[in-house]
């Protein structure tokens, strides 16, 4: 959803999930329509594969006309072993600037992946009549509890490998309810000139986080007592979640 926001920008050039393992995934602009040409498509694919630094300057990087580029890894990826080079040139090149994309509601963020893995392997919708139906569902208790820490602990990896550079911080909920003020702070921090910013992509569960989880109070009780632990720091008002 980001990604789309940051793409409604005219001055911004904003790929997707560009490194994909020994793949590319997608991009935008003259490049996405260079790899309609099988030639064109396998030499951009050598390109990664052979010297993912040179790809990374050469092409993810190229702003092509537009004041910045850049693109999407997560967190979940960015240490895994295929990615190490990656993570190299990304760590020590402190020109680069990072926007640090977070849930501020860790049961929300927990419930989702659970309903895409378990239920409607949805990722991305963009109109209502998409909407998946979503069965209520207990968690597991020690399942979220080894969420929690695994993001706890990506979180404070991915803070400490961008710990030289400038970076910035905004929660999913501010995104998706268009905080005005978070979004043009965020604009502001990338250089370029702040704008409303939109997406096609529609939030996937909309009902109350209480109707899809059936023990809820039970997980609620765990997740307030890791807030505390929170790398990311988060709003007075969003420790009240």
């Amino acid at each position: 959803m980001l990604v789309y926001m940051l793409r409604s920008n005219p001055e911004i050039i904003c790929h997707g999930e560009v490194f994909n393992y020994r793949s590319i995934g997608g991009m935008v602009g003259t490049y996405n329509l260079l790899r309609k040409s099988v030639e064109h498509d396998k030499a951009l694919l050598d390109l990664y594969r052979s010297d993912p630094r040179t790809f990374l300057y050469k092409i993810v990087f190229d702003s092509q006309e537009k004041r910045i580029a850049g693109f999407k890894i997560k967190t979940d990826e960015i240490f895994r072993w295929p990615y190490r080079h990656l993570r190299s040139a990304l760590r020590n090149d402190t020109d680069i600037k990072v926007v640090h994309l977070y849930r501020a509601n860790l049961i929300d963020q927990f419930i989702s992946l659970k309903v895409v893995n378990d239920q409607t392997g949805v990722t991305l919708i963009h109109s209502e009549e998409k909407r998946p139906n979503v069965r209520p569902f207990n968690a597991n208790v020690r399942e979220f509890q080894t969420f929690l820490k695994n993001v706890l602990r990506r979180e404070q990896k991915s803070l400490d490998l961008y710990s030289g550079h400038r970076s910035f911080s905004i929660s999913y909920e501010e995104a998706v309810s268009a905080d005005a003020g978070a979004l043009n702070n965020m604009q502001h921090f990338l250089g370029v000139t702040p704008k409303p910013l939109e997406t096609t992509t529609l939030k996937i569960l909309n009902q109350p986080t209480s109707e899809i989880l059936l023990n809820y109070q039970e997980i609620k009780d765990i997740y307030q007592e890791s807030n505390a632990q929170r790398p990311i720091k988060l709003r007075a008002d969003e420790l009240q979640n």
